[in-house]
């Protein structure tokens, strides 16, 4: 059973949930400065979950910037010290805020590849075939998280 979401009805038995889903580029700071943004609001809104939408080299570009150690946070993980930055400001990030170097949090785009009967990763969007793959792709994913049941 999926889980349900703040956006749909939900059944008594399943709480809500609020999931960041963001389609992110080259530039995964787009991903911690929006989380920021959200947490400086009034109410502050931390998601339980994020789900992130990317190429394959985007996917490369979040778990160096985000989930390897960076000297400007003093060896620590970026993603890991954004979390500990929202604690220290009040936040209670207990069972919120998840998100991590998995394919379950970072979704590649994907396309079919006709001529060799395949499905491939796409490292760019560069053409109307890709462009609606993704497009597809985003509608799929998007689908899974709002339909009921």
């Amino acid at each position: 059973m999926r889980p349900r979401h703040k956006f749909i009805t939900q059944h008594a038995a399943q709480p809500e949930a609020t999931v960041l889903f963001a389609v992110v580029g080259n530039s995964p700071a787009v991903l911690t400065e929006t989380i920021w943004a959200l947490a400086q609001s009034r109410p502050a809104v931390i998601p339980d979950r994020v789900v992130v939408l990317t190429t394959s080299v985007g996917a490369v570009q979040i778990r160096s910037a985000l989930f390897a150690p960076s000297a400007s946070c003093a060896g620590r993980p970026v993603w890991d010290a954004l979390r500990s930055t929202l604690e220290e400001n009040g936040h209670d990030l207990d069972g919120r805020l998840r998100f991590g170097d998995t394919a379950d949090d970072i979704r590649v785009f994907t396309a079919a590849d006709p001529r060799h009967g395949c499905s491939r990763e796409l490292d760019d969007i560069r053409d109307v075939h890709a462009n609606n793959a993704v497009a597809d792709f985003i509608l799929e994913k998007l689908r899974a998280f709002t339909e009921t049941p």
